[in-house]
């Protein structure tokens, strides 16, 4: 078997070509080779199959196009170990020789060992062998462009530093072409024009060694409005004055390259390089004085920003609900991680939950600025700023930090290229369209963090004093960092007050929103934010589902919820937000979901602007279809019919077949699965006064409590049917 990166996509097995059916196939077995032997999640390969948002059924196209290219490598010749499931994705697995990616590391890797730089050349020579054009040159979709600029970039890297390394060797005459090419290629590239006049020179060309400088002079003049740097500017001098030491070859056997052929250090000059380019960008806001907590998500960053991976420039995406502490969480990650990043620390805020989100190609500018780009010398279109952003960090191990990202479009232009810089992001949505990126998924505090977090603002002996309403107060916060810091903050600007003012005046969910507010903090405001980004019928679904209580729910709820058969999608939305949150798979294999109290909190406000015949048709379709399922499930149960009561005039709505077989495959399984919502399901039908769904709702789970003996259940739920079928004077209830 033999397969490749470097250049066309190649897949060989046998000597024979392995054609590939339609271009998902090659883009998955591009994503796979990317990461050989190293298990690629699930979203990244949706997010290379697709460039515009993926649809619902994105995983399971996916499985199917690596299946179907599992299948099609099998039957040319492949083990059927080739590729392997792993947890949440796929990995394949290929010794060095087979892969030229693999290869070409293992030969980087020999140069670097090497103590003789002609040793060191012939690896690096070895390497650049394996190379037969552009990365992934045939294979489409915007998603793989920047693994394949960036193998380009290791290309032109090892390139240049086998050039330099032969040069120093006295091989002036053989690198001449190849670094004129190298040159047509990488324009603005000094060190490459520095070597060229180098060779030129050694070769008695003078004069052409001079036109590569001034060619070099008014393309940078021209296209960046900046000179040439100090050290080609010394070279040019020192040719012009015929410097008999240029032409000085170092012993072969010698170091690269130091004595008197090499152009000697130069000191920085302020008119050129700035202030910023002697002095690192050191960027990073101050840190969070009270940061608690928050441990596996820390570990996890900094296992990625190790630099244990040096061909890798790692992209760590921070995911979460608002007010929940990404950006205290980055910048503490980062500022722990500075040593690791001596050329310095960008920061950008993109500002995409704000009015005005930050257009890529401002932020490009700002980063330019900070590197020392003023003026006329930043180009003036995208493309062009992010082409010389991706230049100024080659050869610099640099952080850079975008805070409060929108869409995988505005960051983009914003990730450099080079090995050794790292990128830390926070964003309320899912940026699965970013190639490698690892998604860190952070939810609310731990108890004892919140308890930390709590008590280290408001003082432990304010809290020590009332422990109880010091827990009373967390659990209405919900432990998130944004209430939390509100909380305490009123308290601290009010030291008259006790714990038990404020419980009081949050315990009431009506009161609460306005309660936790201080200063521009508001827990209402940090929600509507994210509110803005969304479209109007995700917004409406997140007011519905509001009015279902504070229970986990199947996702299936949604769809009679907003009655549209496309209920997921929006659904999808919502999670993608990070306003509904993912919470667990139960039983069934049934992903099941939730909103946070505050965030449900501000679904019930955003509903009470929603006309009243539109919530109770909403609530009565939902409730319609749990009935309708108890009703499959009791038929199910091994004690079906003893206790069933004959049906009412309650409505009852069927989801479709396929959903109802797979729901009850296992029909106990399922009531154990849904035996809070069995009693919310009651209770909401008391609560809008569906006397009918109520009592039949009650009755319904009879059988389901007498078989598991949750008697407790049984008279809670009959108990609240009951009252509501007297208040309606419902005699059959």
């Amino acid at each position: 078997m033999e397969f490749g990166l470097l250049g066309p996509l190649q897949a060989r097995i046998a000597g024979r070509a392995v054609p590939l059916n339609g271009p998902r196939q090659a883009k998955m077995l591009a994503a796979l080779l990317l990461d050989a032997n190293t298990a690629v999640p699930m979203e990244r390969l949706v997010a290379v199959m697709w460039d515009t948002r993926p649809p619902a059924t994105a995983v399971r196209q996916a499985q199917d196009a690596v299946s179907g290219l599992r299948r099609n490598l099998v039957a040319r010749g492949a083990p059927a170990s080739l590729i392997s499931t792993r947890r949440g994705g796929y990995e394949i697995h290929l010794a060095q020789g087979r892969l030229d990616l693999l290869e070409f590391d293992h030969e980087r890797h020999l140069a670097e060992q090497q103590t003789v730089p002609s040793g060191t050349a012939a690896a690096l020579r070895r390497a650049l062998a394996r190379w037969r054009g552009n990365a992934l040159a045939d294979v489409p979709g915007r998603a793989l462009e920047i693994d394949a600029a960036r193998l380009n970039e290791r290309r032109a890297a090892t390139h240049k530093e086998c050039l330099a390394i032969e040069l120093d060797l006295g091989r002036h005459r053989e690198v001449i072409d190849e670094l004129t090419a190298l040159l047509h290629t990488h324009p603005f590239d000094e060190q490459v024009a520095e070597h060229l006049m180098l060779a030129l020179y050694r070769c008695r060309r003078q004069g052409e060694a001079l036109r590569v400088y001034e060619r070099l002079r008014r393309t940078l003049a021209g296209e960046l409005g900046v000179d040439p740097a100090p050290p080609l500017r010394e070279l040019h001098q020192r040719i012009l004055t015929a410097d008999p030491a240029l032409t000085a070859v170092p012993p072969a056997t010698g170091p690269s390259p130091t004595g008197p052929w090499a152009t000697p250090p130069q000191s920085p000059d302020p008119a050129v390089t700035g202030p910023d380019m002697a002095m690192p960008v050191r960027q990073l806001p101050l840190d969070v004085p009270d940061f608690v907590g928050r441990a596996d998500a820390l570990a996890e960053i900094a296992g990625l920003l190790d630099g244990s991976a040096p061909n890798r420039a790692p992209v760590a995406v921070v995911v979460g609900g608002p007010g929940v502490g990404k950006s205290c969480l980055v910048t503490h990650a980062a500022r722990r991680a500075c040593a690791g990043f001596p050329d310095g620390q960008l920061y950008l805020d993109l500002a995409a939950t704000s009015d005005e989100p930050r257009d890529p190609a401002m932020m490009l500018a700002e980063a330019l600025r900070a590197l020392s780009v003023a003026g006329s010398a930043i180009p003036s279109s995208l493309s062009e700023r992010a082409a010389l952003y991706r230049s100024l960090l080659v050869d610099r191990r640099t952080l850079v930090v975008l805070d409060d990202a929108g869409h995988a479009d505005q960051v983009l232009p914003l990730l450099p290229g080079a090995d050794g810089c790292a990128v830390l992001i926070t964003s309320r949505t899912l940026l699965t369209q970013l190639p490698g990126a690892r998604h860190i998924d952070l939810d609310v505090l731990s108890p004892a963090e919140a308890r930390e977090l709590f008590t280290g603002i408001v003082g432990r002996r304010r809290v020590e004093r009332e422990p109880g309403e010091a827990e009373a107060i967390l659990d209405c916060c919900g432990n998130l960092p944004l209430a939390i810091r509100i909380a305490s903050g009123k308290l601290t600007g009010r030291p008259a007050w006790s714990l038990r003012v404020l419980r009081e005046r949050i315990e009431d969910e009506s009161r609460r929103l306005a309660e936790l507010r201080i200063g521009d903090l508001s827990v209402r405001a940090s929600v509507e934010l994210s509110l803005r980004l969304l479209p109007q019928d995700a917004v409406r679904a997140l007011g519905l589902l509001g009015l279902l209580g504070p229970h986990t729910l199947p996702g299936w709820v949604v769809g009679p919820l907003l009655d549209r058969p496309d209920g997921e999608e929006v659904l999808d939305l919502l999670v993608d937000a990070s306003l509904v949150r993912l919470v667990a798979t139960d039983a069934l294999g049934e992903p099941r979901y939730r909103l946070h109290d505050l965030i449900r909190t501000c679904a019930v406000e955003l509903a009470a602007s929603l006309p009243a015949e539109d919530k109770r048709d909403a609530v009565v379709r939902v409730l319609s279809v749990w009935l309708e399922l108890i009703g499959y499930g009791t038929e199910r149960l091994p004690a079906a019919g003893l206790l069933t009561a004959a049906p009412g005039s309650a409505p009852r709505r069927a989801l479709p077949r396929p959903v109802v077989d797979r729901l009850m495959s296992d029909p106990v399984g399922w009531f154990d699965a849904e035996r809070d919502n069995l009693l919310g399901a009651v209770k909401l039908a008391a609560d809008r006064g569906l006397d009918e769904l109520a009592w039949e709702l009650a009755a319904g789970a009879a059988t389901y409590y007498d078989h598991r003996c949750l008697y407790q259940d049984w008279q809670h739920g009959h108990r609240l049917a009951l009252d509501a079928a007297e208040g309606a004077g419902n005699v059959r209830g």
